[in-house]
């Protein structure tokens, strides 16, 4: 008797359900055809490749499209405003320089919400200037102009859509006369010298660099919060942790849980779109940065305890 499955092509565990189907009728085929067993159980195969691929694709369509029309209901919900967190009552264009721009979670007001205390930590220390660099749309350049009437906001990104969204972004919520935004290079010295200078850093895995010696150099005097991209450089929250051990209090942030029941304008929409309202999209579960001079954000040695 002979095994018709030694000549069927092996189908590939990753289509999961499709997998036992497409064997089984290869096999099948192979019995009734075992001349040709080679070509028709490879041309079977292929077709139920080019249907799992199909599949695929109209389920990342379905996932984005779903994406889009939750992000649009809460823009026509929220009149573009941040209903919540830090920042509530910040106009957000719905011009993005990244993706979709995680709109839907900045306007919920759920966005890096590991971050909200810190940030309330920052508008209570009134810091004479903050720079931000991968600035973005300008979510919290804008927002801590907003939030700290007499401070000075340095926006850098590489990108200059990025610049020119976060511009108008700035305008809009009238605070473009206290906030600058620049490219890396454009950034004065004296600005990074500032004593008590807070520094929010996002750049996508060049934080090593721009966190290192021929970077920004020590900032021993300054507030760092900054967003760890472990899996673009991996090991990078613990380098950079080592690297400023010395001079700084080192706070380890993890990313929670979300909440997407609690938003009244999600209630009415399918369950996995409430979801997808509040996901940012992450690679993997992210850790920020907060690292705090020891020696006081103005320079002075802390207080005793």
């Amino acid at each position: 008797m002979t095994d018709d499955t030694a000549t069927v092509p092996r189908v590939p565990a990753r289509w999961g359900p499709w997998r036992g189907r497409v064997r089984r009728v290869a096999i099948h085929s192979a019995g009734r055809a075992r001349n040709g067993v080679v070509h028709v159980a490879d041309r079977i195969v292929r077709r139920a490749r080019v249907r799992v691929l199909a599949t695929r694709e109209l389920d990342r369509q379905t996932v984005v499209g779903q994406r889009a029309l939750v992000t649009r209901l809460i823009q026509e919900s929220s009149g573009g405003r941040v209903g919540s967190g830090p920042f509530a009552g910040m106009w957000i264009s719905d011009e993005t320089s990244w993706f979709d721009g995680s709109l839907a979670p900045k306007l919920l007001g759920c966005y890096e919400q590991e971050l909200h205390d810190v940030v309330e930590e920052v508008v209570a220390d009134d810091p004479p200037v903050v720079v931000n660099y991968g600035c973005a749309e300008g979510f919290y350049a804008v927002g801590f102009a907003l939030r700290l009437r007499s401070t000075d906001v340095v926006a850098v990104d590489i990108d200059d859509r990025a610049l020119t969204v976060c511009t108008a972004n700035a305008v809009r919520n009238g605070v473009a006369d206290r906030i600058r935004a620049v490219h890396p290079e454009q950034v004065p010295p004296e600005v990074l010298a500032t004593p008590g200078i807070v520094v929010i850093v996002d750049v996508e895995g060049d934080e090593a660099r721009l966190l290192g010696p021929d970077g920004l150099g020590s900032l021993e005097h300054a507030t760092v919060i900054v967003e760890c991209h472990d899996d673009v450089v991996p090991g990078i929250t613990d380098l950079l942790a080592r690297r400023y051990g010395g001079t700084h209090r080192i706070r380890r942030l993890h990313q929670g849980s979300r909440d997407p029941h609690q938003y009244e304008v999600l209630q009415p929409v399918r369950e996995t779109s409430r979801w997808l309202a509040v996901s940012e999209s992450r690679p993997q579960a992210m850790t920020w940065l907060v690292l705090t001079p020891l020696g006081g954000a103005d320079g002075r040695p802390d207080p005793p305890l």
